[in-house]
């Protein structure tokens, strides 16, 4: 059995995981432009938001040091953050482009190459333990890194020249040469494969389970199981047998770690093995948890200290609250006993008073039951049924009995206000929970919401179930006749200049004439039309091979056009008028758009737009604070303004508003 120790929880990616997700996902990282990015301060954690333009596909680079690199197409996008933090890191990355990533051998430290126009640059991620993230110039000069500090073996200060931990130099060598050195050592074989040659423990743990040499010294070691260590670490590392991208979860279903092949060590019932796709998949379903905290940290630490600072203040208040309570209840008793002793209390408080006046403080004992006199303070203290009771002898009686009614008032008004201010801040306390529950909703959305390749562009799923895609600008109009339009599909546009090439990808299916005509519509709303405020607009539509970016010779095809060839199918007067709805999948969202009988099928709520005069995000906000007022509060917290503005072609007017009546809970 492996040691427990062995098993213990999976904290950041091995060298071969960083090995294995290069393969996957270097050709899309690589050229590609850092279009913003975020830092945050909670685990010095960089979220770069890229785009590649030859694939046109926008993604988040995730890099946490000392814990691991993937990327996402979910939106990381943070409403709130301390912008001072983002400034240094925005100026040296922002609108770089990565032209190279290099993985020094067997080490988890990451090159990647940075171009910002004439200046090379270089980022470096350490996913090794106390690693760093760091900037350099040409020369390894330390520009930024997300600390600085002194260590035994390097020092990473700015200014400096980067030096990197102690690599490994036997990388790839079999294993068994390591053991050939120190076969006299009495160490197990684990232990060795993971210290002298830098093994990842779980390929350690593999070999020694596949092999059977768990517990074994190195110094028993004999010629067939030296040639077995070799075997299994290069058939893991070639990834050419085991490539099984997994999580693995204990027996109380916690996942303790994540690799790129299943390990056979974890195949037992005390484990239970989950297989994805990809490593990049792997890494963040393994650490989806603390990404979720780290964002809900970084975008809400202002509000949680509001929250605690609530806290904090009706705890006080119920301190305050319980203090006056029972000092009311003690008043309340005094009241009671000198009720019921009123006339008897009243003479010796006269005897006494006359006691002071004439003879003097010494000759009061005889008037009563007095435990303590405080000349110096014009008081004396009885005792009655358990009870201490103070009398001011420069007032009658009934003006200390007055007092004591007085302070009873008092305390019962204050009680009432510290009540009062209690509830409001109870509103307040329950205002701010609900928020960060809206924040956490939003933030789950999120991560959860991965966009299909066609969001890049305008786009709508016919009621037939066909692909439509639309450009958004020139340059995109050109990449869909390029690299996406296919001899069957129905290319389509405005009878305008200046329009978005519309196309229903057919997949070599008819296409219906239902499906052309809904079609029209986004063809005829995503035109110059639109900013003509037209009303409508004829569309012409043909085939994929009827169209083609080479002109006639002699001829010469302005930015942004292409030729269509042969006879054009016109379809007259369609109408430029759009729906804009909130479609549920998996328990999240999107945003969709159509004609508006369409969208009323699969929106949960929607809103209708002609041409008009309002901005697209006043468009957005008017629609989002409509949801609001009705029962979709949730929805309308973890919308984004900017997802819904846009969708819309140009400048609007909403002419119609729908919220569906069954209400639905976004998970």
């Amino acid at each position: 059995m492996v040691s427990k120790s062995a098993h213990r929880r999976k904290t950041s990616m091995s060298w071969l995981d960083l090995k294995i997700w290069l393969k996957e996902q270097k050709d899309l990282v690589e050229h590609s432009f850092i279009d913003n990015l975020y830092y945050i301060k909670e685990g010095s954690t960089l979220l770069l938001r890229m785009y590649n333009s030859v694939k046109g596909v926008t993604f988040w680079l995730i890099i946490e040091p000392s814990k691991r690199i993937s990327l996402t197409f979910s939106d990381l996008k943070l409403d709130e953050i301390d912008e001072k933090a983002q400034r240094i890191w925005r100026t040296l990355l922002r609108d770089c482009y990565i032209s190279g990533l290099n993985q020094i051998p067997c080490e988890r430290i990451l090159h990647i190459d940075v171009n910002c126009r004439d200046n090379v640059k270089k980022l470096i991620v350490e996913l090794l333990p106390r690693g760093v993230v760091c900037i350099v110039d040409s020369q390894d000069k330390i520009l930024l890194c997300n600390e600085y500090k002194s260590m035994r073996d390097r020092s990473v200060k700015a200014g400096s020249r980067y030096q990197p931990p102690p690599i490994i130099t036997n990388c790839f060598e079999n294993p068994s040469k390591i053991l050939t050195h120190i076969q006299s050592n009495d160490t197990d074989v684990t232990r060795i494969l993971i210290r002298e040659g830098g093994l990842p423990p779980e390929i350690a743990e593999t070999i020694t389970f596949q092999c059977n040499l768990r517990d074994k010294k190195t110094s028993v070691l004999m010629e067939d199981e030296m040639a077995c260590i070799d075997k299994v670490y290069h058939e893991i590392v070639a990834i050419n047998k085991y490539y099984e991208p997994c999580i693995i979860l204990d027996h109380q279903n916690n996942p303790i770690g994540f690799y790129s092949y299943s390990p056979p060590q974890f195949r037992t019932d005390n484990y239970r093995i989950e297989y994805y796709q990809t490593i990049n998949e792997v890494i963040n379903k393994y650490f989806e948890d603390s990404l979720k905290s780290l964002l809900l940290s970084s975008t809400s630490h202002r509000l949680k200290e509001t929250i605690n600072s609530t806290k904090n203040a009706i705890e006080g208040i119920d301190k305050l609250i319980n203090e006056m309570k029972n000092e009311l209840s003690e008043l309340k008793s005094k009241i009671f006993v000198i009720d019921n002793n009123f006339l008897e209390l009243e003479k010796m408080h006269q005897c006494i008073v006359s006691r002071v006046r004439t003879l003097g403080w010494e000759h009061i004992g005889d008037c009563g039951p007095i435990i303590e006199a405080l000349p110096e303070k014009g008081v004396y203290k009885v005792r009655i049924d358990n009870l201490l009771l103070e009398f001011n002898v420069r007032k009658s009686f009934i003006e200390n009995y007055n007092d004591i009614r007085k302070t009873i008032a008092s305390l019962e008004k204050s009680i009432a206000k510290a009540g009062e201010e209690k509830q409001k801040l109870a509103t307040k306390l329950q205002e701010l929970m609900k928020e960060l529950e809206l924040r956490e909703a939003k933030i789950r959305y999120k991560l959860s919401r991965i966009k299909e390749w066609y969001e890049a562009y305008i786009w709508y799923i016919s009621s037939s179930g066909f692909l439509v895609i639309g450009g958004k600008d020139s340059s995109q109009n050109i990449k869909i006749i390029r690299k996406l339009v296919e001899p069957h599909d129905i290319v389509m546009h405005a009878d305008i200049h200046g329009a978005s090439t519309i196309v229903i990808k057919s997949q070599k299916k008819n296409v219906d004439e239902e499906t052309i005509r809904e079609a029209t519509t986004i063809a005829a709303c995503y035109s110059k039309a639109w900013k003509l405020k037209l009303m409508n607009v004829d569309i012409f539509w043909v085939y994929g091979s009827q169209v083609s970016l080479s002109p006639p010779s002699g001829q010469y095809l302005p930015k942004g056009s292409f030729m269509v060839y042969g006879e054009r199918n016109y379809i007259k007067n369609v109408e430029l008028k759009l729906a804009v709805g909130i479609e549920i999948i998996d328990k999240g969202f999107r945003v969709i758009i159509g004609p508006e009988y369409i969208v009323d099928k699969r929106a949960i709520a929607y809103f209708v737009v002609i041409p008009g005069d309002k901005d697209v995000q006043l468009v957005a906000k008017e629609f989002i604070d409509y949801l609001k007022s009705s029962k979709y509060e949730q929805l309308a917290a973890t919308l984004d303004i900017s997802e819904i503005a846009k969708k819309l072609p140009g400048k609007s007017s909403i002419v119609r508003k729908v919220v569906k009546s069954d209400s639905v809970t976004l998970e």
